[in-house]
């Protein structure tokens, strides 16, 4: 593993927990709004995840709420299953771009904002932020799922910099 720890002061990390908080509220509201506009057009999904630096595989949780004629926001959350007492997660908030769809494939360009969680169990978790850009693809399976796969790399401090490989299934919610 890649990885190298810092100790922050404990104003620093109540900025960062007071940010992490911010963004949670923030995604609460959008994700009510977009669910709204969008009437049925929202999708709650699992998978895998890969991350270069991490080198780890992990759990991968996730939401896909259109906003626009081509336009998606997808909230997703992935639990990397590193070894010992260390944690390493991410939080992410990505707005897809459906340039191409057809018969219900969508193919799109990503861009988001990226958490990662990182730290041992018994000390304090660190916060880096960082931007995601990608690109993926979901495809029909039956009428309500989806399998999508995407890949992405994040760009931040030394910490969060890694490719992010992503595969699963998603449901449709609200048809």
């Amino acid at each position: 593993m890649n990885i190298i720890f810092t100790l922050q002061n404990p104003l620093i990390m109540l900025k960062n927990k007071m940010l992490v908080a911010l963004l949670f509220a923030i995604f609460a509201i959008l994700g009510s709004n977009i669910e709204a506009e969008a009437q049925g057009q929202s999708k709650l999904g699992f998978g895998l995840a890969y991350g270069t630096d991490v080198e780890e595989i992990g759990l991968h949780v996730r939401g896909d709420f259109k906003v626009g004629p081509v336009a998606s926001f997808a909230p997703n959350f992935s639990y990397f299953f590193v070894d010992g007492p260390f944690k390493f997660y991410t939080l992410n908030g990505d707005f897809h771009w459906n340039f191409y769809t057809s018969g219900g494939m969508h193919i799109y360009p990503l861009v988001g904002l990226n958490m990662t969680f990182y730290g041992f169990e018994d000390i304090n978790t660190d916060t880096e932020l960082g931007l995601n850009l990608g690109g993926g693809i979901h495809a029909p399976i039956t009428t309500n799922m989806d399998i999508f796969g995407e890949i992405k790399t994040v760009l931040g401090d030394e910490i969060v910099d890694q490719a992010v490989v992503s595969f699963g299934l998603l449901f449709d919610i609200g048809r």
